[in-house]
Order: C-alpha cells, then structure tokens, then sequence
C-alpha cells in the first residue's frame, strides 16, 4: 500500500506543480482565497540559486499565504516585512497542511474527471507524447518494485490473506470494485470521444485497440465476480484499495495514450498487418485459457465447502497456475496486437512479474501442503521450462 501511494504522489508532482504556478497568480486562487493578490516582483540578481522564490499571496493585512516555484520569466518574493520566523513558520504550515491538501483536491479531481471520461487535464503535464512516456517509464520501475517486494512478502489476498492488512471485504464485492476502474476509465473516454473516433482511420484504430483492454475488464468486473465461489475468502481492504488504485492510473494510461497519442495507418492495413493477427490470437487464446482455468478452480469448491485441492485438466495438467500464465499470454499478446505500444509493454511487463512471481509462489504452496501426493511432472508457470 506504502509502495502504491508513493507510486501515486511521484505521478502526480509534475502536474501538480504546474497547477500551483499557474493558479497562484491567477482568478482561481483569487477566487478559493476571496481576496485580492499582491505581487512584489524581484529583479534577475535577487533570484535564488536552487530556483526558487517567493510569492505574497496576502489579504490586505499582508498575511503569507503561499510558496510556489516561480514559471521561467516570472519571480516573486515575499513582503520584505516578512520574518524569516515566519517564513520557516509559514514553510511548517505548507507542508503540514496546505501543500497536501492541494495536492489531494487536485488528485481527486483529475480522478473524477477520468472517470467522467475526461483526460484533457493531462495536457498540462506537457506534450501528449512526453507525458505518456514519463508516466510508462514511472510505471515500469513500479512494475520492477513491485517484482522485488512481491518475491519477499506475498501479496494479501487468496490463500496469502492476511487481515493484519485490514478488514475483510467479500469477495465477489473486492473484485468487482477493484477492477471496475479499468473498464470504466477507458469506457467513458471512448464514449465521451464517440464523435470523433470515426473522423480517423488512425483514431478509430486506437479505439478498436483499447476495446480489447475494455473486454477483458469487463469480464473481470462483472463475470469474475459473479461466478465466485461464496467461500472464497474475504480481502483485505488495503489490498482492494491498492489494487483499485492502480487499475485507475492503468486504465488512464492506456486509454490516454491510444486516444491521444497512437499514430496508426489505415484500420485496413491495421488488420491485415501479420503482428496484428499475431496479437489477436494470443490475447483471445490466453483469455479463453485465463476463463477455463477460473472456471476449473471454482469446480474444486461444492457451495460452503472450504480448503483447498489439486486441480486438474486444461492446461493444469502441465503447471500449478494456469490462470496467471493465461493472463500472462494474454497481456503480451495485447502488446503486440497494439504493434508494440510503450504502455501495454509496461503493463505486460507488471504482469509478468506480479502473476509470475505469485505462480511460482503457489507451485512451493501445492508441495508443501499436498507433498507426494502432487504430481511432480507439472512446472510453476510456463508449461515445460518454469
């Protein structure tokens, strides 16, 4: 949870700072502070070093009320009358309280907007392309983080739950809440651009793309959830809020980028491309493997019967986790269906070393528990080799 809320807060410094530099000096602050601005502009020499300045942002008392790194071109300072007791003063009170606050309004905002389908905040951050980018790159070291932490401390949920973590939600109720926001997100985008998706061969093409992301998620919200064996266990609510966290940024990642930055040629050139045909088959294959794998697992289960046995048929007559390694195809399949995309890359990748590293958590679990009586023959995640 720790390592998902830092993930968070270094996505959203950028913007965020780029809010306060432009609200600071404009009608918004002036408007949440319903008080007039005084500026006290300082000449090139006066400029610090580090590149940060003042601004007095005050009622007509000349109160302090704000610090913010100056835009190139404009600096400010404070009220010389100003103490530097009461700049430290006022620097304790920023960062205790305003600045977190800002940063949380501003959060919830552009969350609620991803969810009305509007991404248009994200303009500015900077360039379509470059604020992609950035964010994929931060969401692959996440992917590698979350790799390391994962290989030592088991994810909470499943036969690894541990309610230190918190209080149990239901199963069927995590999962349709935890998931949900990466088949809302890129659904209300398409929705609220359903008007220009078809003004372009290249805008349709992403559309027709993220549609797969959408489909899986779909089953995953409401399917899944629905077809679960009320025994499951319940999942802590740390986990559910990490997870739903992280299917947000997800969701506004892929649906940012294939609405706003894929450049594709003609949707006919698209479908006949041999990576597309390539792609289609792995995710679809890897989706079916993922749904008969589920639905082998939910069959070990009669109604209100608890504990665990070994699975067999499909694909688990060959390795402990079926299901990991189908999503698995799954996503690298979406990969090259989206002719090589950073962000489904990033995604895959995640994929890969969360499902991978826990599907070979759960082989060691089915030795341990079951010992002689499970079959040596089968591998951890990849059929033959793992």
């Amino acid at each position: 949870m720790l390592v998902v809320g830092m993930f968070f807060q270094a996505w959203m410094t950028h913007a965020i700072t780029q809010y306060l530099c432009d609200v600071m000096e404009g009608p918004l602050i002036t408007e949440f502070l319903r008080s007039p601005i005084r500026v006290f502009v300082l000449v090139k020499r006066d400029v610090l070093d580090d590149g940060w300045v003042s601004i007095d942002v005050g009622r007509k008392r000349g109160r302090v009320l704000g610090v913010i790194q100056a835009p190139p071109g404009k600096v400010y300072k404070f009220s010389p009358k100003i103490s530097m007791r009461k700049y430290r003063d006022l620097m304790d009170l920023l960062s205790r309280g305003v600045l977190p606050g800002i940063m949380l309004l501003t959060l919830l905002q552009n969350f609620f907007q991803c969810f009305l389908g509007d991404i248009s905040f994200a303009q500015r951050w900077g360039p379509p392309g470059v604020v992609s980018f950035n964010l994929t790159s931060g969401f692959i070291v996440y992917a590698l983080v979350v790799g390391i932490l994962t290989s030592r401390v088991k994810a909470a949920y499943g036969r690894y739950t541990d309610y230190r973590w918190g209080f149990g939600i239901p199963s069927p109720v995590a999962w349709a809440v935890q998931e949900f926001p990466s088949f809302w997100i890129p659904t209300a985008v398409l929705y609220r651009n359903r008007h220009t998706i078809f003004e372009s061969e290249e805008r349709f093409t992403g559309a027709f793309i993220l549609s797969f992301f959408i489909g899986h998620y779909c089953n995953r919200t409401f399917a899944f959830p629905l077809l679960m064996n009320p025994s499951s266990k319940a999942v802590p609510v740390t986990t559910v809020v990490s997870a739903f966290f992280f299917t947000s940024f997800n969701g506004f990642l892929q649906a940012h980028y294939f609405m706003e930055v894929a450049k594709y040629s003609s949707f006919q050139l698209f479908v006949l491309h041999p990576s597309t045909l390539l792609g289609f088959v792995l995710f679809v294959v890897g989706l079916l493997w993922n749904i008969e794998s589920d639905s082998i697992l939910r069959s070990l289960r009669r109604p209100g019967e608890k504990g665990y046995k070994i699975p067999h048929g499909g694909l688990f007559q060959f390795i402990s986790a079926p299901n990991y390694f189908s999503e698995i195809v799954e996503w690298w399949g979406f990969w090259i269906l989206s002719e090589f995309s950073y962000p489904a890359f990033a995604f895959a990748l995640f994929t890969s070393l969360f499902l991978g590293i826990r599907g070979y958590q759960h082989h060691q679990w089915y030795l341990e528990k079951f010992g002689s009586e499970y079959p040596r023959s089968r591998k951890a995640i990849i059929p033959l080799i793992l």
